[in-house]
């Protein structure tokens, strides 16, 4: 199967998609950095990281004998990249626990999933076990992890803001 249209589309839509948090990070720099807990950084940094492998996975998946290879490393480093990230910033206390769990599912559970099922299907590309299905599993986590990341950075036009000191 020839995922080229495919992974151009994304690549595109990807694109589009970076710009967005750079217009909401914009007139907010100044909170994101004054935030004593730093979870609007660690949103902005992550948004923008994962924006940054979709793009890689996009630009080296065109030749079939790499695509296997770069998603898997792709996938690897969007891993370590959410624990780096999110570990310094994440605390559970007792005030705001649910809201907490629930923040830890979105920005690092669900994409650790979506990452892990990655790898495992482009192991199987690898050891020449892939398929037209495997092929297809792969578009898929590809299409609803961007979902995802869209779903965890549209925080930042609209809690960033709410979060300001009124003005006296």
């Amino acid at each position: 199967m020839d995922l080229n249209l495919f992974y151009s589309v994304l690549a595109g839509a990807t694109a589009t998609l970076l710009g967005l948090p750079f217009i909401a990070i914009q007139p907010n720099i100044g909170r994101l950095f004054k935030d004593p807990q730093g979870r609007g950084k660690a949103l902005a940094v992550s948004t923008f990281q994962t924006y940054g492998q979709f793009l890689v996975v996009c630009m080296f998946t065109f030749a079939v004998l790499l695509r296997g290879e770069v998603i898997i490393l792709a996938a690897v480093l969007g891993n370590w990249r959410q624990v780096r990230t999110w570990l310094p910033v994440w605390r559970l206390q007792a005030h705001g626990r649910a809201r907490r769990l629930n923040e830890a599912f979105w920005v690092f559970l669900a994409p650790a999933l979506l990452d892990a099922w990655l790898i495992y299907l482009a192991s199987q590309l690898q050891n020449g076990k892939g398929s037209d299905t495997t092929e297809t599993n792969i578009a898929v986590a590809l299409i609803v992890l961007p979902v995802i990341v869209l779903r965890n950075s549209w925080q930042l036009p609209i809690e960033i803001p709410s979060e300001a000191e009124p003005h006296s």
